[in-house]
């Protein structure tokens, strides 16, 4: 019932447009065939200026109605940004802490082999981790 309101509004100026015109366009007519000289005239205008206040009025509403449906694709695109975004960080936070890990594994592996000590085991992991603690 609430869902795309702003295409129901702007449906709904449209449709106020046409009736204003119908209804224009039979109050004229029914004023021309009147049988009354004064009304020709009268008819006429009644046609034109309400068929044209009846088309301009419906811009403000239809107006309203894009601005909403504009309004709603921006919060819908910046929801879907964010998302991504958000899901952008993980996986880059992911492939940080996979890389650190292999490195430590590599440490600790040269550390058991005996190949580096435990200073240098440790220096290596301040600056492999720049202070993130492990």
């Amino acid at each position: 019932m609430f869902n795309n309101i702003g295409e129901k509004i702007k449906n709904l100026a449209s449709f106020f447009a046409i009736i204003g015109i119908i209804v224009s366009c039979m109050t004229g007519l029914m004023m021309i065939t009147s049988g009354e000289d004064s009304f020709i005239l009268v008819g006429f205008i009644v046609m034109v200026v309400g068929s044209l206040v009846a088309w301009i009025s419906s811009w403000i509403l239809y107006g309203y109605g894009e601005l909403i449906e504009k309004a709603s694709e921006t919060a819908e695109n910046t929801r879907l940004l964010l998302q991504n975004s958000i899901r952008n960080e993980a996986n880059a936070s992911q492939a940080r802490y996979s890389e650190l890990s292999e490195r430590i594994n590599k440490l600790n592996s040269l550390r058991q082999q005996g190949l580096i000590n435990e200073e240098e085991y440790r220096r290596a992991i301040s600056e492999k981790t720049n202070g993130i603690s492990v």
